[in-house]
């Protein structure tokens, strides 16, 4: 079975984009007193610190287990600001 027809396609990477555009939005609009602060936070800065929130799945002993990177006071703060629970 194929991705179906062109159109299709570029129909739905189009509707994808404006989504992804839609909640970039609404972020900025959420994290703007954090922005504001005067300590040279920008949008891609606070996004490149959520990349460094890590998950994973470690196998000692035959036992898994999960590690997550404990959240600093800006992860909070951004997590909050985005109305979200932290990891």
């Amino acid at each position: 079975m194929g991705w179906g027809r062109l159109e299709d396609r570029v129909r739905y990477n189009a509707i994808l984009c404006v989504l992804a555009q839609y909640v970039r939005w609404h972020m900025m609009r959420a994290l703007e007193p954090l922005m504001a602060e005067g300590k040279e936070y920008s949008f891609e800065l606070l996004m490149g610190h959520l990349e460094t929130i890590q998950r994973n799945t470690m196998e000692s002993a035959g036992q898994q287990f999960n590690l997550t990177t404990q959240p600093d006071e800006l992860h909070r703060r951004i997590f909050a600001h985005l109305g979200l629970p932290l990891p």
